[in-house]
């Protein structure tokens, strides 16, 4: 879940930007939900590039415990 995080507050970000331009706001809120949703999708964007940095590491872990266990025939636990 503390992976999410930063997904689900962008995407609440874009939802809350669209929810003030439905509103039919003028002037400085209509730029207000602008940026709301720009923010949260720029926040989409940087917490998914983060995620695929941080899965490489898993993929590695993954591939040595398969390699460990057609050895062994048991899952390791570490």
């Amino acid at each position: 879940m503390r992976r999410w995080a930063p997904i689900l507050a962008s995407i609440v970000l874009v939802v809350a930007g669209f929810v003030v331009l439905e509103a039919r706001a003028h002037g400085v809120v209509a730029i207000a939900g602008v940026i709301l949703m720009g923010l949260g999708l720029f926040g989409v964007v940087i917490a998914l590039f983060a995620l695929t940095l941080t899965s490489g590491p898993d993929r590695d872990r993954e591939e040595r415990a398969r390699e460990a266990f057609e050895r062994t025939g048991r899952w390791p636990t570490d």
